[in-house]
């Protein structure tokens, strides 16, 4: 399937939009090869393809496996950092109601500058930023012998035989020396993503936090808020790439799929464990005990994390989990539902093709996967969605790609070719879930099988959920149709102070939806897992000294 030349203008004119970081010319020639039924040689988007231009990508964006990209031993430059990030959101700080009750301990309800000055977060620590990279079967050795069967089938799910990576934010003293002692972790994952460089490990600053502009795109970007005060309260973060990105990067993406969780996550946790003890020479260790927060994706990513490391023996405090689609179900029938009414946010406009491109014979090893006629999407659309996903390897436009590729306008007044399954667009547009038809049931069932409202339930301590009434990606009212939170968790955030909902629904120039809601969550996630007491932590005692000094 050959999608270089009919894109050839489209191409040209988002390489010279002024919105691009950088500037390509990078859509020539390329192929992805199908093998006889249609399929992705392999079930990854780059084995067997003619991809002339990612080398140079390649070398702009992807870092060295245990690269250190920046050093910050001075606090106050943390503070600044993680205040100027905090300068660009006024668009949250501005509205009362939303910060009126929502940060009792931390903003009153006034205008934005009087809100941002009441931010009280400040550094103890500098930081460390390192790029760290794991083969899962490698590390099977550092989890304890009882467990390591359990460990094993991680390193069976689809992307675990290659490579994985992730950010690894480490504490440091003034004179660059990672803290002493037993440290506590936090593990922190991005919201839903398809251009493959916005990898945690590419995307942080190559001039570094201190020699930064706050208008960098860096700064807009609440992920890395909630990872940098984690980091600067003393504590470990570590957030991986996933599966499709970073050094897995010739991996098909996938979201909402269990086992993609697992293999990008728990090798790169071992890995930087392994760093500490090596840099440090054993006078340091990153303990088993640990906080998991996360937004959006990464919201149902924390709860598949924080299951799998519950059942390895750690130990996890915090379980947050914003803008939770636990029911991935009824998540992909309402994003069904958008596509046929040409309603997607043009916001998060490439967020839908990868969730239904993940349920379409792109990822191998769920339920509907080589039947095509069970697919969420229908043939044509499958291959738009391929072409997507590999272009979405070069193209950090996505909103303009998405449009581009799908026609999505956002009105409701377009005329989009839905490329959905016949049978899914019949079902949803008759009001029901793709569960209520029959003809897809491998379908529903891969769906169902990644549902994960029972890990919520069985989960180690409550999960805390932060989701907007108003939340246009991932409606409130597909998740929790009665409005209550499942059994063992709670609403952090699910109505926003004073707000009166509007007649009509959500407000037209949504300041309430998805995007101003994750800014909201992150921040009060960041503190949540600050605010939480450690434990008494000791070292294991596994990690065994060089007859060298370490740093």
């Amino acid at each position: 399937y050959n999608f270089g030349g009919d894109q050839s203008a489209a191409m040209a004119a988002m390489a010279a939009s002024t919105s691009l970081a950088r500037k390509y010319s990078a859509f020539n020639g390329m192929n992805v090869e199908l093998d006889a039924s249609g399929f992705p040689s392999d079930g990854r988007n780059l084995k067997g393809a003619t991809i002339q231009s990612f080398a140079p990508l390649d070398s702009l964006y992807n870092r060295k496996c245990g690269e250190v990209i920046d050093v910050v031993t001075d606090p106050a430059v943390v503070t600044n950092a993680v205040n100027t990030m905090i300068g660009t959101m006024d668009f949250i700080f501005a509205q009362p109601a939303l910060v009126g009750s929502t940060y009792d301990n931390y903003f009153g309800p006034a205008e934005a500058a009087t809100n941002r000055s009441k931010y009280s977060f400040v550094a103890e620590n500098g930081i460390k930023a390192v790029k760290v990279c794991a083969k899962c079967a490698n590390f099977k050795r550092m989890v304890k012998p009882e467990y390591q069967d359990k460990y094993a089938e991680i390193c069976e799910g689809y992307g675990a035989d290659g490579t994985v990576s992730a950010l690894a934010l480490i504490p440091i003293k003034k004179n660059g020396r990672i803290l002493r002692g037993a440290l506590e972790g936090a593990i922190t994952y991005r919201g839903i993503q398809s251009f493959t460089y916005d990898a945690p490990s590419s995307k942080w600053p190559s001039s570094g936090l201190a020699g930064t502009p706050p208008d960098n795109s860096f700064f807009r970007e609440t992920d890395y808020l909630q990872t940098m005060m984690i980091a600067g309260s003393g504590k470990v973060a570590v957030m991986p790439d996933g599966i499709g990105f970073g050094e897995s990067g010739s991996c098909f993406k996938g979201a909402y799929i269990k086992e993609l969780y697992k293999a990008a996550t728990v090798p790169v946790y071992l890995a930087t464990k392994q760093y500490i003890g090596k840099d440090t020479n054993c006078r340091s260790e990153l303990t088993d005990t640990l906080a998991v927060s996360a937004y959006s994706e990464g919201g149902y990513a924390s709860v598949v994390i924080a299951d799998v490391l519950t059942s390895l023996g750690f130990s996890v405090t915090n379980i947050n989990a914003g803008s939770l689609a636990h029911n991935v179900m009824t998540f992909v029938s309402a994003a069904s539902g958008q596509i046929i009414s040409d309603t997607v946010s043009l916001q998060f406009a490439w967020a839908v093709p990868i969730a239904i491109a993940t349920f379409s014979s792109t990822v191998p090893g769920i339920a509907n996967y080589g039947d095509l006629d069970q697919s969420l999407s229908n043939r044509e659309g499958r291959l738009r969605l391929i072409q997507f996903v590999v272009a979405s390897l070069f193209i950090p436009d996505l909103r303009a790609l998405t449009i581009f590729t799908f026609g999505f306008t956002g009105t409701g007044a377009g005329e989009v070719t839905t490329f959905l399954n016949p049978e899914v667009e019949k079902v949803v547009g008759e009001g029901g879930t793709i569960c209520n038809n029959e003809k897809l049931d491998k379908l529903c069932l891969a769906l169902s099988q990644n549902n994960v409202a029972q890990m919520v339930m069985d989960a180690p301590v409550p999960v805390s959920l932060c989701h907007s009434p108003y939340d246009e990606l991932i409606p409130f009212l597909s998740q929790y149709p009665d409005g209550m939170p499942l059994p063992n968790s709670e609403f952090l955030i699910s109505d926003f102070g004073t707000l009166t909902p509007p007649a009509s629904g959500v407000p037209a120039n949504n300041f309430y939806g998805h995007g101003a809601s994750k800014a909201n969550c992150d921040l009060a996630y960041a503190f949540d897992v600050i605010d939480t007491e450690s434990p008494s932590l000791s070292m294991s005692g596994q990690c065994k000294r060089r007859g060298k000094r370490g740093n």
